[in-house]
């Protein structure tokens, strides 16, 4: 064998076993019940070892050379920000926090409790979305952001210096290593980044700058993961308000990700997102009130995709409402476009499950026409070109106060399609386990409903939530409850040809198999009388057509289903007499 082969081996095994055997996990806890560091170190002070003996400074925790690739970083709740390095030229402003390569840095700890004295051992047990865990750039702390009580139409007006303090970019990624796995960030709410230097890396990436410079452009650089991070009043004069992504061949992947109120002014764009010649993947993310002045992709710019045919940015389960860019860019909801346009170069962005609704000038911006869409609410005069697309009002909760949940007769519940909810790229549940799909919604409330055996799933909500008061497959009109009308729906399908628009026959076919029959029906059956949404059934859905507990309700519950069909279709009566 090649001798070089035999190193390289040997290299590589060696850099998993480190990453896997020797990986250490560290603690950070603003408020640690350890004492500070001392020379020479004193019994049980801070060491990072553990949450009786978390540090208290994360900066500290970036800047030490002993944390290793594939080592974990746990954040208990509370606020942080960033610190200048030591070892470079003094500048607040540049101060940020510089993830080491393959390091997963989470937050959304408790630590140390009354009820847990000594912390969590695993980190599935953490919840961002309760210990809430803030990285910010506002160092001074007096940024009188919306947060803080003023309108949100000030910000990022900066006339007045209010933000000359902030950092340029909250996080920094600059390096990977695909040996051990992927750089992750998870858990955090990021706010403040204020990326208005002199030149880049200073103009772009307010929230989250990523710029792998450097490397031999030969050489492979891994990847990086986000998850469960909410991007929040971040600014960039040049590009990605929120966050900026760059480096050809490398893989950004995002999952259960907002993007809100942040802003960019020239140059490539994407106000909440500017991803740059690299493959991003998107799923369950929202983008919501992020602006552009000057540039396209007022919510997200995906730009100079890499050249390889085979490779797709996608954007799955994905919800774009109230963003901006000005009408002469126009992707007021998204801007894509190829480094090298089809049909020779890259196909361009996969738009997938996803709803596009109430952007200016315009929901989607692609100059060379690569954008392939399907299942998917695109506002216009029709819809989009694709499979199973529609434009219909998606009737937000509450789209003026920024509440872009589905509400309960929104026609987008459930004409999404299954089989392209992404896999769990990121672990967004923590349970190491990646090839299935992503278990949750925006929310983490389950993302495909449950199904009767012999069933596949196929049936999702359009956009980042699903809807939570369907639970019953045979609830075919989605109004709470499984009645007449829903047997009424399907039964009208029943044998019948029918496309993914047809929504009643498309969710009357429960089984996914392509035609509404007998198994679908017996489905129903099993279902029928279920009340899902008391408040929705005979409520906002219409009036309820539920029998209660007369014969006919009664036999319907545990009639086979050909019987039904015999006196639907033939009129005869079910029981005593009896008609529909």
């Amino acid at each position: 064998m090649n001798s070089r082969i035999v190193r390289t081996a040997s290299v590589l095994v060696g850099l998993l076993a480190v990453s896997t055997v020797f990986a250490t996990t560290w603690y950070v806890d603003k408020d640690t019940p350890a004492p500070r560091p001392t020379q020479p170190p004193t019994p049980n002070e801070q060491n990072g070892r553990s949450w009786l003996r978390a540090y208290e400074d994360l900066q500290l925790l970036f800047d030490r050379e002993f944390v290793q690739p594939g080592d974990e970083i746990w954040i208990a709740n509370g606020v942080y920000k960033p610190s200048a390095h030591p070892d470079e030229p003094f500048d607040g402003r540049a101060a940020t926090y510089r993830i080491p390569r393959a390091v997963r840095v989470y937050g959304g700890f408790a630590g140390v409790t009354e009820l847990d004295p000594d912390g969590e051992d695993f980190r599935n047990e953490r919840n961002p979305e309760v210990n809430l865990t803030t990285l910010s750039g506002d160092i001074l702390g007096n940024d009188d952001g919306p947060d803080a009580g003023e309108d949100p139409d000030h910000f990022p007006d900066n006339s007045d210096g209010i933000y000359n303090d902030n950092v340029y970019h909250v996080v920094s990624i600059a390096d990977t290593m695909p040996e051990v796995g992927p750089t992750v960030l998870s858990g955090f709410i990021i706010i403040g980044g204020y990326a208005n230097g002199l030149d880049t890396p200073h103009t772009r990436g307010g929230g989250v700058c990523s710029r792998l410079a450097g490397r031999d452009p030969g050489e492979p650089v891994g990847g990086v993961q986000f998850n469960r991070l909410k991007l929040r009043y971040n600014y960039a004069s040049n590009g990605g308000g929120g966050i900026y992504v760059t480096y050809k061949d490398i893989s950004f992947k995002f999952a259960n990700c907002s993007f809100e109120h942040n802003f960019t002014d020239d140059y490539d764009g994407g106000g909440g997102l500017l991803s740059a010649y690299v493959v991003s993947e998107l799923a369950n993310c929202l983008f919501y009130d992020n602006h552009t002045t000057n540039s396209p992709g007022g919510g997200a710019a995906i730009i100079g995709l890499t050249p390889n045919e085979n490779t797709l940015n996608r954007v799955q389960n994905c919800t774009f409402g109230g963003n901006s860019a000005p009408s002469w860019y126009g992707g007021g909801g998204l801007y894509t476009d190829a480094l090298t346009p089809p049909p020779n170069g890259n196909p361009g962005t996969l738009i997938a499950n996803s709803i596009l609704w109430d952007n200016t000038p315009n929901q989607i911006e692609q100059p060379y026409n690569s954008v392939i869409v399907a299942n998917s609410n695109v506002q216009g005069t029709s819809p989009w070109p694709g499979t199973c697309n529609i434009n219909t009002d998606p009737l937000f909760a509450n789209s003026a106060a920024g509440d872009l949940h589905l509400s309960l007769t929104s026609p987008a519940i459930d004409v999404g399609n299954a089989v392209a909810v992404p896999p769990d790229w990121t672990d967004v549940n923590d349970n190491s386990t990646t090839e299935n799909p992503i278990p949750w919604d925006l929310d983490t409330e389950v993302r495909i409903m449950p199904v009767p055996d012999g069933a596949q799933p196929c049936h999702v909500d359009m956009g980042a939530y699903e809807n939570r008061c369907i639970c019953a497959v045979g609830d075919i009109d989605r109004d709470g409850d499984v009645d007449l009308q829903d047997l009424a729906y399907l039964l009208g399908c029943f044998g019948m040809p029918f496309t993914c628009t047809d929504t009643n026959c498309y969710l009357s076919d429960v089984d996914c198999n392509g035609v509404v029959e007998l198994q679908d029906l017996s489905f129903l059956l099993s279902d029928f009388g279920t009340i899902c949404c008391p408040s929705l059934a005979g409520g906002e859905g219409g009036e309820s057509m539920m029998s209660g507990d007369d014969p006919l309700t009664e036999w319907l519950r545990s009639a086979a289903p050909q019987d039904v069909l015999d006196w639907w279709f033939a009129g005869q009566p079910p029981v005593g007499g009896g008609d529909r």
